[in-house]
């Protein structure tokens, strides 16, 4: 499958469409960061793990998301800001994490990432 197909449907995965749908309503900035973007990258569809990271603490985010698809939400750690969103969705198990900026911003966020593979990132808006 070719990038853009890829692109095209990611966009259409319920997770990002959810993620993106509370990204416009409270007007925060979220990114696909990790894993995720890796396997987007090497033709991969990500299917059961996420992470987003947030310009602002990620725990209204987490609420909202796990309100929204009815999943258990799970702080992870407090400094950074890590919270996990666990939930089923057709007899799979997804799991979505949302964390704060490693840094000021999403260009330090990446610089502070414990792989290098994983100092990527998409705007989910941009999507």
């Amino acid at each position: 499958m070719n990038t853009p197909a890829i692109i095209k449907k990611l966009k259409k995965h319920p997770v990002i469409k959810d993620v993106y749908q509370i990204s416009q309503k409270t007007g925060m900035p979220v990114y696909l960061v990790g894993g995720a973007v890796r396997d987007l990258l090497m033709g991969i569809f990500p299917e059961k793990d996420f992470d987003f990271v947030t310009v602002e603490t990620p725990a209204k985010f987490a609420r909202q998301f796990s309100r929204g698809v009815s999943g258990s939400l799970i702080q992870l750690s407090s400094t950074p800001p890590n919270y996990r969103v666990i939930f089923y969705r057709n007899n799979e198990r997804i799991s979505v994490d949302f964390s704060g900026f490693r840094g000021d911003d999403i260009h330090h966020d990446l610089i502070n990432r414990d792989f290098t593979v994983n100092a990527i990132a998409l705007m989910v808006d941009e999507l």
